[in-house]
C-alpha cells in the first residue's frame, strides 16, 4: 500500500481496493488517508470516521460515535436538500466504479464556519455503505505534502 500512496493513486477506488483485497480494516486505511475519510450507512448515518474526522466533527473519541451521526448535519442549509437527494440517489444506482464529486460548504465546528469543501464519495459493495472524503479548498494545495508525511511514517 505504501507504494500506492502518492498524490495521483489516493482516491476512493484505492481505498475500497485496500479494504477488499489486501484485507486491511476501516482503521488501518482511515489513518494513512490523508484527509477526512468516513463511511455512511444507507440512512447518511457514520459508521466509521477517522481521527482528522473526529478533528473535524469536533468528537472526543469513538465513544461519542456510539449514538448515530448524520453526516447531512454538517451541510450548509441552503444546499442541504440537494446533497442529501443525490447521497441517496448515489447510493441506490450501488456503482462500485463511479465516484461523484461535489463542492458543498460543510461545517467545521473546530473553526465554527461553513467552508467550501471537495466531496468525493463512492459506493462500496464490500462495505454496503459510501465511502466519502472530505478536504475544504484552502488545504488541497497541501494534501501532497501531506501524503508524503504518511508515507514517511509509514516507511
Amino acid at each position: 500500500m505504501q507504494k500506492d500512496l502518492m498524490l495521483d493513486n489516493v482516491n476512493l477506488l484505492a481505498i475500497d481496493h485496500w479494504i477488499l483485497e489486501e484485507e486491511m480494516t476501516l482503521e488501518q486505511v482511515g489513518e494513512v488517508v490523508p484527509t477526512i475519510f468516513y463511511v455512511i450507512n444507507p440512512d447518511l448515518t457514520i459508521r466509521y470516521i477517522n481521527s482528522l474526522g473526529y478533528q473535524w466533527l469536533n468528537l472526543e473519541s469513538e465513544k461519542s460515535m456510539h449514538k448515530s451521526i448524520s453526516i447531512i448535519n454538517y451541510y450548509h442549509p441552503d444546499t442541504l436538500h440537494v446533497a442529501k437527494s443525490q447521497m441517496h440517489q448515489f447510493y441506490n444506482l450501488q456503482n462500485a466504479f463511479d465516484i461523484q464529486y461535489d463542492l458543498q460548504k460543510v461545517w467545521y465546528e473546530q473553526d465554527s464556519e461553513y467552508k467550501l469543501s471537495l466531496i468525493t464519495t463512492k459506493f462500496s459493495r464490500n462495505l454496503d455503505g459510501l465511502l466519502s472524503t472530505v478536504t475544504p479548498l484552502e488545504e488541497l494545495p497541501h494534501l501532497k505534502n501531506r501524503i508524503g508525511g504518511a508515507v514517511m511514517s509509514k516507511s
